[in-house]
C-alpha cells in the first residue's frame, strides 16, 4: 500500500513538473507569435505608406496631398487591429492559413473604421470637397483591392463599374462592415476578374 502510494506521488511530482514545464513552453511560443506579428505590422506599415502615396498620385483631385494626411498613429491602429483579428479569426477556424479574400476584407474594414487619413488643420472649407470626405473609405477600398490584385495583372479599374464601386464606397463610409459578408463580395469579383481576364488570352 505504501509503494502505491509513493508511485501516486511520484506520477504527481512528474505531473505538476512537466505541467510547468509546458506552461513556460508555451510562454515562450505566445513572445515568438508576438514578436512574429510586430514585424509583419512593420513590414505592413511600410507598405501602406507606399500604397497612400500611390493612392495620392493616382487621385482624380490632384489637391488632395494638400488637404489630407496620412496619421501615422492611427495608421498603426488600423495595422494592429487587422493583425489581431487575422490571430482571433486563425484560433477559431483552427488554422495557419487564411484566404485573400478574408484578408482584403479585414484590412477594408479597419481602414475604413479607423480612418487614418485626416484633414489637416486650417484647411479652406471650399477645398474640402466629396473626394476629400469620402477619401478614407477610398483608401481602404484602394488597399484591399491592391493587396488582393498584388500578384495579378488584373485591372481592378476594368472590373469594377462605377456603379457598383460606387455602392462599395457607400458600404465602406456609412455602414460597419462585416468582413464575412464583405470577403464573400470581394471573393465574387475575384472570381468575375479572373475568368475574364482568362477569356482574354485565350
Amino acid at each position: 500500500m505504501e509503494s502505491v502510494k509513493l508511485k501516486n506521488s511520484e506520477i504527481t511530482l512528474k505531473i505538476e513538473k512537466y505541467s510547468k514545464v509546458i506552461l513556460e513552453r508555451s510562454r515562450e511560443l505566445e513572445q515568438v507569435i508576438r514578436i512574429v506579428q510586430e514585424m509583419q505590422e512593420f513590414l505592413r506599415f511600410d507598405s501602406i505608406i507606399n500604397l497612400y502615396n500611390k493612392f495620392i498620385i493616382n487621385s482624380k483631385n490632384k489637391s488632395l496631398q494638400d488637404v489630407v494626411v496620412l496619421d501615422k498613429k492611427l495608421l498603426s491602429i488600423a495595422i494592429k487591429s487587422y493583425y489581431d483579428d487575422i490571430y482571433r479569426y486563425k484560433l477559431y477556424a483552427q488554422s495557419d492559413a487564411i484566404n485573400l479574400e478574408k484578408k482584403s476584407a479585414y484590412l477594408i474594414k479597419w481602414f475604413s473604421k479607423i480612418r487614418p487619413l485626416q484633414i489637416k488643420p486650417n484647411i479652406d472649407s471650399n477645398l474640402i470637397t466629396s473626394t476629400v470626405l469620402y477619401a478614407n473609405s477610398s483608401f481602404a477600398l484602394f488597399i484591399g483591392f491592391t493587396f488582393l490584385y498584388e500578384n495579378t495583372d488584373i485591372n481592378i479599374n476594368a472590373v469594377i463599374s462605377p456603379e457598383f464601386y460606387k455602392e462599395l464606397l457607400y458600404t465602406t463610409q456609412y455602414r460597419e462592415i462585416c468582413p464575412k459578408q464583405f470577403a464573400s463580395i470581394i471573393h465574387t469579383l475575384y472570381n468575375l476578374s479572373v475568368h475574364k481576364n482568362i477569356s482574354k488570352t485565350v
